[in-house]
């Protein structure tokens, strides 16, 4: 999982996590711990959009990047 920022045609990346496997996070919930520390002055800024595929856990994720 990468998390990018852009800015006009300025593309660089702010986070990333690395699924490892059976028992561990999933990729959805990796995702989930990316998006949640993005403060709120760059939320209200900027329009966040999330390019995902959240799989067999669809509802959770879109549930909390909707809260967010």
């Amino acid at each position: 999982m990468v998390l990018f920022a852009q800015y006009r045609d300025a593309k660089f990346p702010v986070a990333y996590r690395v699924y490892k496997g059976k028992s561990t996070p999933t990729p959805t919930t990796l995702a989930r711990e990316m998006l949640r520390p993005i403060p709120d002055f760059i939320r209200s800024r900027f329009r966040i959009r999330v390019w995902a595929d959240s799989g067999f856990e669809a509802s959770v994720f879109l549930a909390v990047v909707r809260r967010l």
